[in-house]
């Protein structure tokens, strides 16, 4: 290795962990300066990716989470806008500091979700044809839905109440409106299945997937169960879970 290449080596390594020792031969302010731009310019990123996060930390515990970050993680993402993601992917790899929130990953991971989803590329969907019968026609989601299921109701939490969660499954499906903006809806068990069965590109008609729904829950009344899926397929074609369903020959 030649000098240079060691000297970069030790750039980088002093500015991923200041704690490391610094290149030879390069002033000390300078290094400083190229740290804590590489540091605040995280911070900052970070910051606004995980805002419900950020103020469910103190500002020390915050920045000394940024720093290990910065420190361990080798991202696989050239693009900038993806280091949050990159961000959850560490938090979620056996991080095990032992005073962090329970709940720090999966709220890291919801903020991530809705984030991502107005990131994913578009995807056009032609609403004109799905005037199908929910039952009869073959269900369309929308193209830009994350399933979710957290041991913390973690989408409950904001900026004023993020200290604490008491445990609590939810189950969540995470979309781009037809507006552009993020939209989370809670699901019971059942729909959250339901919702999985629909996202199957060879799925079959509503009704159908209702009665595989039904046959998995043995439920005592089939008919039942389809009857009452109605309803239900239509409260998430308001909430643009579904999108509509096309017909099938």
């Amino acid at each position: 290795m030649s000098d240079l290449q060691q000297c970069q080596r030790d750039f980088v390594a002093y500015l991923r962990d200041p704690r490391q020792p610094a290149p030879q031969g390069v002033n000390g302010r300078r290094l400083k300066l190229y740290r804590d731009l590489v540091f605040n310019n995280l911070d900052n990123l970070l910051a606004n990716a995980f805002p419900v996060l950020r103020t469910a930390l103190p500002a020390a515990g915050w920045r000394a989470l940024v720093g290990d970050f910065c420190r361990e993680h080798r991202a696989h993402t050239p693009s900038f806008l993806r280091l949050p993601g990159e961000f959850v992917d560490y938090l979620q790899a056996g991080r095990a500091a032992p005073d962090d929130l329970p709940f720090l990953s999966e709220l890291a991971d919801y903020e991530w979700r809705r984030l991502e989803v107005t990131l994913a590329p578009d995807v056009v969907v032609d609403r004109a044809g799905l005037n199908a019968d929910l039952l009869a026609g073959q269900i369309v989601l929308n193209p830009v839905l994350r399933l979710c299921t957290y041991q913390f109701p973690v989408h409950t939490l904001s900026p004023g109440n993020a200290a604490t969660c008491a445990p609590a499954q939810s189950f969540l499906a995470v979309c781009r409106g037809l507006d552009e903006s993020p939209k989370c809806a809670q699901l019971t068990p059942t729909t959250a299945r339901l919702v999985a069965l629909m996202a199957d590109p060879q799925a079959g008609r509503g009704g159908e997937l209702l009665a595989h729904l039904a046959r998995e829950l043995a439920h005592p009344d089939p008919a039942a169960l389809v009857a009452a899926g109605r309803e239900i397929l239509e409260v998430l074609r308001q909430r643009e879970i579904v999108l509509g369903a096309r017909h099938l020959n």
